[in-house]
C-alpha cells in the first residue's frame, strides 16, 4: 500500500506596531512585532529597528573668496565666522556647520583656504572651500635714502655708486637694492 504525506501550509501574518518613520526616528527605534496564524493565535516580540538616513545634504552656495586687511603690526588677521554664508539643505534639518580653520584664530599675510562642512545627525556631510586673502594696507617707509649724486662721465654704460637705501614696513624690513 502506498502512503503519502500531506503537508498543510498554514498562513501566518506579521505586523509591526509602527510602519512609518520620519527623520525624528533616525537611530535605534523599538517596535513590537506581532505574528498571527489562521486560527487567530498571536505572539509578540520586541525588536529594535535601525533607521538610517543616507541622503547627503545638498550644497546650495559656498561663500565667495574674501579679502581683509591685516591688523597693525601683527601682520595677521582674525579668521571671520563665515558659516552663516554657507547655504546647505538637508531633508531632516539636522545640520551642524563647522569651519576649518576655526573662526577667531589668526592667519598671516596671503591666502588661506577655509573649508566649510555641513554634517547631519546621521554623519552625512557636504563641504566646500573658499579663500581668505590677508593684505597689508600700510605702505613701507624709507629710513634712509641715498644722498643726491651726479654721474660726471657719460659713457655708454655708466655705473652709479651710492649708499644702500633702507625701507621699513610694518610687516618686514627691506634692503634688497643694489
Amino acid at each position: 500500500a502506498a502512503t503519502s504525506t500531506v503537508v498543510l501550509k498554514r498562513e501566518v501574518t506579521y505586523m509591526l506596531d509602527e510602519i512609518e518613520f520620519s527623520c525624528s526616528d533616525v537611530g535605534l527605534f523599538p517596535v513590537t512585532v506581532t505574528v498571527t496564524d489562521e486560527g487567530g493565535n498571536q505572539a509578540e516580540c520586541l525588536s529594535v529597528i535601525t533607521i538610517l538616513e543616507k541622503e547627503l545634504p545638498e550644497l546650495l552656495g559656498c561663500p565667495p573668496a574674501m579679502e581683509v586687511s591685516s591688523e597693525g603690526s601683527l601682520c595677521q588677521a582674525a579668521i571671520p565666522d563665515i558659516r552663516g554664508s554657507f547655504f546647505v539643505y538637508d531633508n531632516c534639518n539636522s545640520l551642524v556647520l563647522s569651519q576649518m580653520p576655526e573662526p577667531g584664530g589668526y592667519v598671516g599675510l596671503g591666502k588661506t583656504v577655509i573649508t566649510l562642512i555641513a554634517t547631519d545627525k546621521s554623519g552625512n556631510s557636504v563641504s566646500c572651500q573658499t579663500e581668505l586673502v590677508v593684505t597689508d594696507p600700510e605702505s613701507p617707509n624709507f629710513t634712509s635714502c641715498p644722498s643726491d649724486f651726479t654721474i660726471s662721465e657719460l659713457v655708454c654704460n655708466p655705473v652709479a655708486y651710492y649708499d644702500m637705501p633702507v625701507a621699513v614696513d610694518n610687516c618686514s624690513s627691506y634692503r634688497d637694492w643694489e
